[in-house]
């Protein structure tokens, strides 16, 4: 079964709104913690739907179509890490870890005032659904 979870506004990278202490210490900025608990609090809405009760705990395929909400070029790695962090924090997977097969989508600005990203989670069977790596050199 595949979930779909909808993440409206923009997605603010996690990566990019941590601070560090003159000790070294990092920590979110306020602003970047006060959206993730906002998302994580829609999402434990949005698993209702599906009566997702328990955590998944084998690995997942992850898909995410993402909008912005201006024409700024976006990192990716940054999104995917915050919305890696809302579904482990919403309790839908036991560990960040467990997203193998990830495809982003970058959709550019959206035509409606209010960016909207889809992100599809499908619980997974690995590695036994992938073809052979590739083991032959070159030449």
């Amino acid at each position: 079964m595949t979930y779909k979870f909808i993440f409206k506004g923009q997605i603010r990278g996690g990566k990019n709104h941590i601070q560090i202490t003159k000790t070294g210490r990092r920590f979110p900025l306020k602003s970047w913690a006060e959206w993730c608990n906002r998302e994580v609090a829609s999402i434990d809405i949005q698993r209702l739907q599906y009566r997702l009760k328990e955590t998944i705990t084998q690995p997942c395929g992850i898909l995410v179509e993402y909008e912005s909400e201006d024409r700024r070029r976006r990192d990716s790695t940054a999104i995917l890490d915050a919305i890696y962090h809302v579904m482990e924090k919403a309790g839908i997977v036991a560990d960040d870890a467990q997203f193998k097969h990830v495809h982003f989508s970058d959709y550019g600005k959206t035509e409606s005032p209010f960016p909207t990203t889809n992100v599809y989670i499908t619980p997974t069977i690995w590695p036994d659904n992938l073809p052979p790596k590739n083991t032959t050199q070159g030449g």
